[in-house]
């Protein structure tokens, strides 16, 4: 083989990967700064799109957003900062998507939201603080969805809301004090949902 195309195949792998691996590129659209602005166009958000990319510190959606997914870990150990707020059109958020967010510090729904379910450990360990509106639309809050979030004070449940089950260890750990109001439609609380509170 000759030597100039190893040399040329190892110079591309390590330029190439470590670019990959921190997750940083975007199809979504523009990163400035730190910044993504994800097009109205974009329907879903790949799992592990931008899995370990600390230098990513704000996400914002285009208004009249299309997007239906966030996927599986799209946003883990990110250095997402702030405030996230969720397109009504997403209807799942799944699976680790937030996990390890700590600088995240809430998250906010758009009036009319279609969100169906919030994934296994969507927001494990995350920074998220003070409270959270859970959107009517959702039936499922799924295991460890809040586990870890030590300033997560309070949880409301929208008027009306269809929810059906609460996970294992869905709050497992947090900072909830005071009340919650469990909406009249949940048909299971599962083992250690507000353990450690």
């Amino acid at each position: 083989m000759n030597p100039s195309f190893v040399i040329f195949v190892i110079a591309v792998y390590f330029v190439f990967v470590p670019l990959a691996a921190a997750g940083c590129a975007s199809k979504y659209g523009p990163i400035e700064n730190g910044h993504l602005q994800i097009l109205k166009t974009v329907l879903h958000i790949d799992a592990s799109a931008f899995d370990g990319c600390k230098s990513l510190t704000s996400v914002f959606f285009e208004p009249g957003s299309a997007l239906l997914t966030i996927g599986l870990k799209a946003f883990y150990g990110s250095g997402v900062t702030g405030t996230v707020t969720i397109p009504k059109s997403v209807t799942s958020i799944d699976r680790d998507a937030f996990y390890g967010c700590k600088s995240l510090t809430s998250v906010f729904f758009e009036p009319g939201s279609a969100l169906l379910t919030i994934g296994l450990s969507a927001f494990y360990g995350s920074g998220l603080t003070g409270t959270i509106t859970i959107p009517k639309s959702v039936t499922s809050l799924d295991n460890d969805a809040f586990t870890g979030c030590k300033s997560l004070t309070s949880v409301i449940f929208e008027p009306g809301s269809a929810l059906l089950t609460i996970g294992l260890n869905a709050f497992d750990r947090s900072g909830i004090t005071g009340t919650i109001t469990i909406p009249k439609s949940v048909t299971s609380i599962d083992r250690y949902a507000f353990y450690g509170c």
